[in-house]
């Protein structure tokens, strides 16, 4: 049996205790509260959050993109007599390293590919000083579509549907370096599907080449980039530009038809073979070879690879031949 003493002591304890948990509890909701005032006031000084709401139920779903370079959301103006409200696609910086200059990056490329049917239209910039660094808001046309990843899903596309992607991708891509521009980082994640056209998105690893036709940044997503990438060990290194997207178009052509990327590693050894699926006809073949030569001064130009989508195109039933005026093919798929 506790003596009195004892247990007066223990209850004081004990309402010591609870008095401790209150005010701590107290405290954490007044930090709240100031957090929120903090960024209430941030926001009413924000030009973007002044012109545009972001519709945050949108940010949950899955179906927008984040990565390095930043978060994307879906914005409306806050004053439209426009019913319902045109919906554009922001890029906001994020805690990522480098997000603010990739963004920046991003805004810079996209001003410079306009008026491609198969890059996003670029909106406008809106800059806004947040805790002493100037960050940038993209704003873009929102795109309603899948990412070519989610639309394969589990499942390779035919022959047909694969050819008609990439020809499109090639288009958009002729067009990039004929700017003198390398997107660095094709792949399906970067690419929407909008009613079976193709639109080439995330500039934010893109690079302008040098007089040579060369860039010197290592960036991408590895099982995309091209093998000469892996080989730098010390010093300064450059790498063909067109090459480098060349091989990503290969990669990303070989996934669509196969399910699956085509190199699981980067020694050189992983690239010694190719193994496709049984019923790739023998020209998709030659045409994803040549796009994946390992070595950049053996890997297939652009033109190489246009010509070889014709004649693969050619080859697949239900094919309608069609010269189609001023557009540098040959022929027009018609499934």
């Amino acid at each position: 049996m506790k003596y009195k003493w004892v247990l007066a002591e223990e209850k004081e304890a004990q309402r010591k205790k609870k008095e401790e948990e209150s005010e701590k509890k107290r405290l954490a909701e007044e930090e709240e509260e100031a957090q929120r005032k903090i960024l209430a006031e941030a926001a009413a000084d924000n030009p973007f959050r002044k012109k545009y709401k972001l519709n945050y139920a949108f940010l949950s779903l899955g179906e927008l993109n984040g990565g390095s370079s930043g978060d994307v959301g879906k914005a409306t103006l806050r004053e439209s007599d426009v019913v319902p409200p045109k919906v554009y696609a922001v890029k906001m910086p994020n805690e990522s390293p480098g997000s603010i200059f990739m963004i920046r990056n991003e805004i810079k490329m996209l001003k410079k590919v306009q008026g491609n049917e198969h890059f996003p239209q670029f909106i406008e910039e809106i800059e806004n000083l947040i805790h002493g660094k100037l960050r940038s808001y993209l704003i873009m046309e929102w795109i309603d579509g899948k990412d070519l990843d989610k639309y394969m899903g589990c499942c390779a596309l035919s022959e047909k549907e694969g050819l008609g992607f990439i020809r499109q991708v090639i288009e958009g891509i002729e067009d990039l370096h004929k700017k003198g521009i390398a997107h660095k980082d094709l792949k399906p994640k970067n690419l929407m599907v909008v009613n079976n056209d193709i639109k080439i998105i995330d500039f934010a690893f893109a690079e302008e080449w040098d007089s040579n036709g060369r860039v010197s940044e290592r960036a991408g997503t590895p099982a995309y980039m091209a093998p000469e990438l892996f080989e730098r060990t010390t010093g300064s290194y450059s790498y063909d530009a067109a090459k480098l997207d060349i091989w990503s178009c290969g990669v990303t052509l070989f996934e669509m038809l196969n399910g699956d990327v085509p190199f699981k590693g980067n020694e050189p050894t992983d690239y010694d073979s190719i193994e496709h699926r049984k019923d790739i006809s023998d020209e998709v073949k030659k045409l994803i070879g040549g796009m994946l030569e390992r070595k950049p001064e053996n890997r297939w130009t652009i033109k190489q690879i246009k010509v070889q989508i014709e004649v693969s195109l050619i080859a697949q039933p239900d094919f309608f031949y069609h010269q189609p005026a001023g557009t540098g093919w040959s022929s027009t798929y018609y499934s």
